[in-house]
């Protein structure tokens, strides 16, 4: 029940896209045709009727204290949620308390970015929906064993066209199980001066250093 565009242009001064998949657009397999649940605040009410919560509920979305676009974000997700019976109280805790709470499974609503180390989905892939897969599934526990063995054919699968198939089906249904809420695509924002040599940036967003200089 969150309305990701209108979230872009007010957290981010339209600097993003409203994102669609566990994967994003620059990571091999993504299938921009991943729909999951979208913004519908009448289906957000029925789905609520049939829960255990029926009339709604409280809870508590922790975030890093001085982070600037968290407390937008957040504030706009307690405002959207209040429409359907959720009633959000934002928490804002030392960066690295809340980065330990998270990493503990100690919170009810947080907010996570993530980022790859090499040009393969596995590796997101393994840590986002395999709770076995070194952080308990991206810390939200998930666990949907027909998801796991996808993952684990998409590592065995050398063919592209049936590697896309595999991660096309895992992303529709983790989209549809919704472990993670997930918001937007932002890219990253490097500053840039003469006085700098040598300094790039990987396809992968890493800016290994080795090389830049600085002059007087």
């Amino acid at each position: 029940a969150i309305d990701r565009k209108a979230l872009v242009s007010t957290a981010l001064f339209g600097q993003g896209a409203p994102a669609n998949s566990l994967f994003m657009p620059g990571v091999p397999f993504y299938d921009q045709n991943t729909k999951g649940l979208q913004f519908d605040v009448a289906a957000a009410k029925q789905e609520m009727a049939q829960s255990s919560k029926p009339n709604g509920f409280t809870t508590t979305l922790a975030i890093q204290s001085g982070n600037s676009t968290e407390q937008t974000v957040a504030q706009i997700v307690q405002s959207e949620l209040k429409d359907v019976g959720i009633t959000v109280n934002i928490a804002q805790i030392d960066p690295t308390t809340q980065h330990a709470q998270v990493q503990q499974g100690n919170y009810e609503m947080a907010m996570s970015i993530w980022t790859m180390d090499i040009a393969d989905p596995d590796e997101w892939v393994t840590f986002a929906v395999n709770p076995n897969g070194g952080s308990h599934s991206a810390f939200t526990y998930y666990n949907n064993p027909a998801v796991i063995g996808l993952a684990k054919q998409g590592q065995s699968q050398t063919d592209p066209a049936k590697r896309q198939q595999i991660y096309s089906d895992l992303q529709n249904q983790v989209a549809a199980d919704a472990p993670l809420a997930w918001l937007y695509y932002v890219p990253y924002a490097y500053p840039s001066s003469t006085k700098v040599s040598g300094f790039s940036v990987t396809p992968l967003g890493n800016y290994p250093l080795q090389g830049v200089s600085l002059s007087k």
